[in-house]
């Protein structure tokens, strides 16, 4: 068995998002499998989730300083995100499986404007240098494994001798999406329909989720009127980010907005908090429907919508937005009503149907368990598990040395911007 090291971008803890969870279901799937696991994140490691505290792994707290030494004493890493950079800035290169499934140098795009060119550079530096320097990678659907080619491609990592060993590149880019766990959601204490809520037993509830720009809430919200016209008792669920000092909160903002000045913040329209990992399978089941709106582009195309998959597993019928992954997912499987984005009719006739239709409902919730379970963390994390069995320098890329050694000219500033920064997102 191996001794691998799992770096988090974001702190992993009781409430976290998809990054921190990504991490923390590779290093649980990694000690259930026998090897020895070091979780490091910027979080506390007395907040890590129980799950993971019993798993057999050791959490600590990411220390820069200390770094050399952790990876020193492990066999291999699994990294995700900015910390990268401070892993490629150790000392003693180690073999590296690099999670691209969060496109974070998309994503970022969204909150350009605000955040200026800086985000962008560091991004795009920081995203070069994991291709430069990764052993392997991780994608979460074809669509981004097309995306990621392209940049190796131009990078020079996909050449003749690449191709010669491996012309699918299914070593060097494995998908591996994001994953459900085996096990059903299971009922728990009441965390959304509590007296706090002003949730009745009897009213039907439409879960969004958490607010990212890329998202739409306004497109749901111009058609709220002529749901509760039809369905009077629905209420509207909004969830808070648990990192909103490192993601811009334009999109949340302006949902509550426009929810307070139609008067119904509160009311008919819901913004509660972060619910922890541990328990979202019973709010889940707590909900009548879920609801994905978002914009066409290209961070659409490559998101598989983590969140879908979680409505899936817990048989939570869907309303969405064509486009993505999940979106070629619900319409594989039947396990949802898909509308074009720019058709609020179509909308708004989807989601009074599915909150009024339980025959509807139930035939949704039950595509929708059968194909979650293809998304099983045993089967989505198999190529984590190949890694750690034998970790291994790609015997294509040129030979770890200093950061930048064999980049292409021209890019050896950006990845020294890279390496110079830290961005904790």
């Amino acid at each position: 068995m191996s001794r691998i090291l799992v770096l988090s971008p974001e702190p992993v803890r009781a409430r976290m998002a998809g990054m921190g969870i990504r991490a923390s279901e590779i290093a649980r799937h990694l000690a259930r499998a026998g090897h020895a696991v070091t979780l490091l994140s910027p979080g506390d490691p007395r907040d890590s989730p129980a799950s993971l505290r019993e798993s057999g792994v050791s959490t600590r707290q990411l220390a820069p300083g200390e770094l050399d030494s952790a990876v020193r004493a492990h066999d291999g890493a699994v990294v995700s995100g900015h910390v990268s950079n401070d892993l490629f800035r150790s000392a003693a290169p180690i073999p590296t499986l690099v999670d691209l499934y969060d496109p974070f140098l998309i994503e970022n795009l969204s909150y350009a404007s605000r955040l200026g060119p800086g985000v962008f550079r560091h991004d795009h530096a920081t995203l070069s240098l994991q291709l430069e320097r990764g052993d392997r990678f991780l994608v979460s659907s074809p669509a981004q494994r097309a995306f990621y080619a392209g940049f190796l491609l131009a990078l020079g990592r996909v050449n003749p001798a690449v191709w010669a060993d491996d012309p699918s590149l299914a070593h060097l880019l494995a998908v591996a999406p994001f994953g459900v766990p085996a096990e059903p959601p299971a009922p728990g204490p009441a965390l959304l329909r509590t007296s706090g809520n002003g949730i009745g037993p009897e009213d039907p509830v439409l879960f969004f989720g958490g607010v990212y720009d890329w998202y739409d809430p306004a497109a749901l919200l111009a058609v709220f009127g002529r749901v509760l016209s039809s369905v009077p008792a629905c209420r509207l669920v909004f969830v808070s980010s648990p990192n909103p000092d490192t993601t811009p909160q334009g999109a949340y903002a302006r949902a509550e907005e426009t929810a307070r000045a139609r008067g119904w913040h509160g009311r008919q329209v819901l913004f509660v908090p972060w619910f922890p990992y541990e328990d979202r399978g019973a709010v889940y089941l707590e909900a009548t429907a879920a609801i994905l709106t978002h914009r066409p582009g290209l961070e659409t195309d490559l998101s598989l919508r983590t969140r879908g998959l979680d409505f899936l597993w817990a048989g939570l019928p869907i309303v969405s937005h064509r486009g993505g992954a999940i979106g070629q997912l619900l319409a594989d499987s039947g396990a949802g009503l898909l509308v074009e984005p720019d058709d609020a009719d179509a909308l708004a006739a989807a989601l009074v149907r599915v909150l009024t239709d339980p025959a509807l409902r139930a035939d949704l919730s039950a595509r929708g368990r059968a194909a979650a379970a293809a998304y099983r963390w045993e089967r989505t994390l198999a190529p984590v598990l190949e890694f750690a069995a034998a970790p291994a320098f790609d015997p294509h890329r040129p030979a770890p040395g200093p950061a930048g050694a064999g980049a292409p000219r021209g890019l050896r500033e950006r990845l020294a911007d890279a390496l110079s920064r830290r961005r904790g997102r």
